[in-house]
């Protein structure tokens, strides 16, 4: 049995490939077994059939690597990996029941489909349940047996010189019982104890920073498991029940991981209220004057003694190429430039990378180490004379 699988899924909450390109191959083993009967005279016929994926090949970003990093920057990596059971246990069942109308055979069946892959250090869980309803043409490759019908066939006798695939013509897939997701939840419903459950292992399977966190303060969470768990109950409101994992969520002391709701939006406010206080607005205005360039989010301007000014205020919008052209077009004819990056909320890492790479001719793995280059070309010897040169500056140094 050979299976190739194509595709692509679009997720607005994964930041770095929005729309992710799924693609992947296998040669396996193939079971059936077909088991003819009557109910009364009426003629049925029941298949059961398993695929077992036992050798293959799948396409699969390394963990945090995004399609800009890979066609854009040359960073591809381990993308295509080998994949057996050992990492890809996936399985494939389908149980159907044939039974004819006239001169029509139909056939209703379920289709069970667990796929699972542990590559690149990234878990991929898609469980998915089908139930089908359609028409069967038989075809057959011995001549003169093209005709047969359903009825014919169970009355021949030597089905072992007859091949014949099926063709599943008019496929109305009822999902009406579809579950498809990255990531199995064992306690099924919208109860808070469920809702629980779910958000508490979806963290303790996706959060790669746990042990980082253990490290760092002593954070156990299975420890936050059991205390958090006995303020669960099945009576509590869902403001309440939004309250309590809100907290929870805030063990991990990271800015970056919230929960959203219609109720709003939890944040860890100390993440916040720790960033340093090292930027001045009014500062800022003071040597931007009046007559500086706001483009893609960027602000610009040359300051005196011929001094390029660029204010990155965050990235999480996109930065097109063409504006990055005209700016750095304008501000080629200063001495020294100033990417100033304070006060910047994070956001998009391609944004980020974008904006480094025009400063280096370098390959970096991530954004991170551009953007220790940048840093660097910011602080250069030309800032620091340009400080000395102005009082004003130097005495509000630690705000500009």
């Amino acid at each position: 049995m050979i299976d190739l699988n194509g595709g692509f899924v679009y997720n607005t909450r994964n930041s770095n490939n929005p729309a992710q390109a799924k693609a992947y191959g296998s040669v396996g083993i193939s079971g059936m077994a077909i088991y003819k009967f009557r109910i009364g005279n009426y003629p049925l016929v029941a298949r059961y059939q398993a695929n077992l994926p036992l050798l293959g090949a799948m396409f699969s970003p390394e963990f945090g690597q995004s399609y800009y990093e890979m066609f854009s920057l040359g960073h591809k990596g381990k993308n295509v990996l080998f994949t057996s059971l050992h990492n890809n246990p996936s399985l494939r069942q389908m149980l159907t029941l044939d039974f004819p109308i006239r001169k029509v055979t139909m056939r209703v069946g379920y289709i069970c489909d667990l796929q699972q892959a542990k590559v690149n250090h990234l878990k991929y869980h898609t469980y998915s349940h089908d139930f089908m309803i359609g028409i069967v043409k038989n075809f057959y490759l011995l001549k003169g047996k093209n005709r047969i019908s359903m009825l014919q066939t169970l009355r021949l006798i030597d089905m072992k010189r007859i091949y014949h695939c099926y063709l599943y013509g008019l496929l109305l897939t009822l999902s009406c019982c579809m579950f498809s997701s990255c990531i199995r939840e064992d306690i099924q419903g919208n109860s808070p104890e469920a809702n629980f459950e779910s958000l508490w292992k979806i963290i303790d399977e996706q959060y790669c920073f746990l042990d980082y966190k253990h490290e760092t303060y002593g954070l156990d969470w299975d420890e936050v498991h059991t205390r958090y768990a006995k303020r669960i109950s099945s009576s509590m409101s869902w403001e309440s029940l939004f309250e309590v994992l809100s907290e929870m969520v805030n063990e991990l002391k990271d800015g970056h991981v919230n929960l959203s709701s219609s109720l709003g939006t939890s944040q860890y406010r100390e993440w916040f209220d720790a960033y340093p206080r090292n930027f001045s607005d009014s500062i800022q205005s003071n040597y931007l004057k009046k007559d500086y360039i706001i483009t893609s989010g960027l602000t610009y301007q040359i300051l005196e003694n011929n001094i390029g000014y660029i204010y990155c205020e965050s990235f999480s919008d996109g930065i097109g190429d063409g504006n990055l052209d005209q700016m750095l077009k304008k501000l080629e004819i200063c001495d020294g430039l100033i990417i100033d990056v304070r006060n910047n909320g994070g956001g998009n890492l391609t944004t980020a990378q974008k904006l480094a790479a025009r400063f280096t001719n370098e390959k970096y793995w991530s954004a991170t180490s551009a953007i220790k280059q940048v840093r660097a070309i910011m602080i250069s010897r030309t800032l620091n004379q340009y400080i000395r040169n102005h009082p004003t500056v130097s005495a509000g140094r630690k705000k500009l």
